[in-house]
């Protein structure tokens, strides 16, 4: 079983780094720096009060004695009395000599229980410290677990975005879709953006871009260096679907759906068929007809 003094030189600093660190490295200085003990009886107060009393009593014997002495020699005077005296003194005396090993025992566990007092100290601590570094120790790792979860959404939003801004863009490049306000949000594209694909678009299809109202004759020509389609209603002979004597063109402000389809199923040509649609004068109903032309050439 280890001493006292080999348990004392184990004591080593704090390492945990937190609130109990200080209090740690303060008993653990105090049990490394304890001096050795050393009795000092001179220095030793309980040694003081037996001492005290121990001349007390020496001094009453020495008294006592002495008279008993002088009695049966007829006075205190005597070499006698005085030599008894001094014997009963000292035999006293002796009784206190004999007491130091006891005091330096009890001086030896008084200093052992002091080192104990610090020692179990010093082991509270430095169990609150471990408990604490733990603590500590837990935190960081759910910090990290937290960071490293807020990254991995952030990656897959930012991977959900990416896909969403690529498969908008494809639907825009490939056609004339119009992105919504809610679909722009979750790509992550601006109303500039799109418009910009969109014209990206536009340029790459000019047909369907102008069977779909988006360019006007003129943007077409620069566009294709080519007239536009039923743009020029060409006079003569034939007397195709929809095209009328001298550049004029026919009012098809009543052309309905259900026109075009009829026009579809009896033969006429597609731009037959469009230079009627070119005729109507509201933009949207335009729009909506032309439309529908492309639906029922699918």
């Amino acid at each position: 079983m280890a001493t006292y003094e080999e348990e004392k030189k184990k004591v080593q600093p704090s390492v945990y780094g937190g609130s109990y660190d200080q209090q740690i490295n303060d008993l653990a200085g105090q049990l490394n720096n304890r001096p050795d003990f050393n009795y000092n009886v001179n220095g030793d107060a309980l040694y003081q009060q037996y001492r005290d009393r121990y001349v007390q009593n020496a001094r009453r014997s020495m008294k006592d004695t002495m008279g008993q002495a002088a009695g049966l020699t007829g006075g205190y005077g005597s070499t006698y009395s005085q030599g008894v005296g001094q014997q009963a003194y000292d035999e006293t005396m002796r009784g206190l000599t004999d007491k130091i090993p006891e005091l330096e025992d009890r001086a030896f566990q008084r200093y052992k229980e002091q080192g104990d007092q610090i020692m179990t100290q010093f082991n509270i601590a430095n169990t609150l410290g471990a408990a604490d570094q733990a603590t500590r120790q837990r935190n960081q790792e759910w910090d990290f677990t937290q960071r490293q979860y807020a990254d991995q959404q952030n990656q897959y939003q930012d991977k959900q975005r990416q896909q969403a801004y690529e498969n908008l863009s494809s639907a825009i490049l490939t056609s004339e879709y119009q992105p919504t306000n809610d679909e722009l949000t979750a790509s992550g594209m601006s109303k500039d953006q799109a418009d910009a694909l969109r014209q990206a678009w536009v340029v790459s299809n000019p047909g369907q871009a102008w069977m779909l109202g988006l360019l006007t004759s003129d943007q077409y020509l620069r566009l294709t260096g080519q007239v536009a389609p039923g743009s020029v209603v060409v006079s003569g002979g034939g007397g195709g679907y929809g095209s009328g004597g001298g550049g004029k063109k026919d009012d098809s402000s009543g052309y309905t759906r259900e026109d075009v389809t009829a026009a579809v199923n009896a033969g006429y040509s597609s731009n037959d068929i469009y230079q009627q649609i070119k005729n109507v004068s509201d933009t949207q109903k335009r729009t909506d007809l032309l439309q529908w032309l492309r639906y029922e050439n699918q």
